[in-house]
């Protein structure tokens, strides 16, 4: 996908999830859905040079119509942080990788963006409001 496709995806996510046509879930529990391209789990950071593990409890998903939207969290052995965009097939090997919050890995608007839509996701899988609306129509 070039730039453009790239905000265009992001900027649909942000405006399913705010409207509430995709409902995300944490990975935390289902982190076997999740299949990660081969250098994920230990790959080196080309601005951090450290090795970095994804976080479960960091992580998203949302079900599509034929695969998964995943927003991975990522954790380095230095403590920085970072998000990866993917997408997956059903049925497929592996997540194939949109978009990311490395600086060398994508554009400044493409990063802003992907952190807007992790900030929302984030609010809306941690948030109580469901639960307590829950209470109260009981």
């Amino acid at each position: 996908m070039n730039y453009k496709q790239i905000l265009k995806l992001i900027d649909t996510l942000i405006s399913k999830t705010k409207c509430r046509e995709l409902e995300w879930s944490s990975l935390i529990n289902s982190y076997n859905l999740f299949k990660a391209p081969q250098t994920s789990f230990l790959e080196s950071t080309p601005f951090l040079e450290d090795i970095s593990m994804p976080v479960t409890g960091s992580s998203y998903y949302t079900e599509i119509k034929n695969g998964y939207i995943f927003l991975i969290g990522y954790s380095t052995s230095q403590n920085n942080t970072f998000v990866k965009l993917y997408a997956q097939k059903n049925g497929a090997d592996s997540a194939s990788e949109y978009a990311s919050t490395l600086p060398d890995s994508s554009t400044e608007e493409e990063i802003i963006e992907l952190k807007r839509l992790y900030r929302l996701v984030e609010t809306i899988v941690t948030s109580c409001d469901d639960i307590l609306e829950d209470l109260f129509s009981d």
